[in-house]
């Protein structure tokens, strides 16, 4: 029996600083990042991947709980009120979530991801704040769409998009998915 892929989900902002001016009159940030992160988690449980929502908890306090699981991947998810295209960051200097986020973009591209999509290094480390310091396991920063930019494509297309995500995440972890995702998205 092989052993399951485990990935933590952190959503930006929620349960620490909750970001509450609607963006469009109706959602806030947090909630969009909130809604994401609920839709990612269960289509990479369904691709058999092991998650952990870390919808609680500082900064400092999820990374520590994903550093001590041992998680495959640690993925948190932004979804800027900035003028921006899709983003997939990862640390510098750091090769293997260079190396997930590449894949990841390339296969979102070869979908037809609906908004352009781009890897960003990032550079500086913002002590506590930074979502990525401190991990001893692959982060990365997922900006899936900006809610200022592309919030009614999201709410088209919400199930559709984080299927996407997931497919591409899953998909880099195992060669076979279950074919729920892959009907979802082909």
């Amino acid at each position: 029996m092989a052993i399951k892929k485990k990935v933590a989900i952190s959503p930006a902002h929620y349960g620490i600083t909750k970001i509450d001016n609607p963006i469009d009159g109706i959602w806030s940030e947090t909630e969009s990042n909130l809604l994401f992160a609920l839709f990612l988690t269960r289509e990479l449980e369904e691709a058999d991947i092991k998650t952990f929502f870390m919808g609680y908890g500082t900064y400092k306090e999820r990374k520590l709980f994903a550093n001590a699981k041992k998680v495959n991947l640690y993925i948190s998810i932004h979804t800027d009120a900035i003028d921006s295209d899709a983003i997939v960051a990862y640390r510098s200097g750091d090769e293997s979530s260079y190396k997930i986020a590449s894949y990841i973009v390339q296969t979102l591209r070869k979908l037809d991801y609906p908004i352009p999509i781009k890897i960003v290094e990032r550079k500086t480390e913002r002590a506590d704040r930074d979502n990525l310091s401190g991990l001893h396991v692959p982060g990365i920063i997922i900006m899936p769409y900006s809610i200022k930019k592309h919030i009614s494509l999201f709410r088209r297309e919400a199930y559709k998009m984080s299927s996407m995500w997931a497919y591409a995440i899953a998909k880099y972890y195992y060669s076979s998915l279950k074919k729920q995702i892959n009907r979802r998205i082909l």
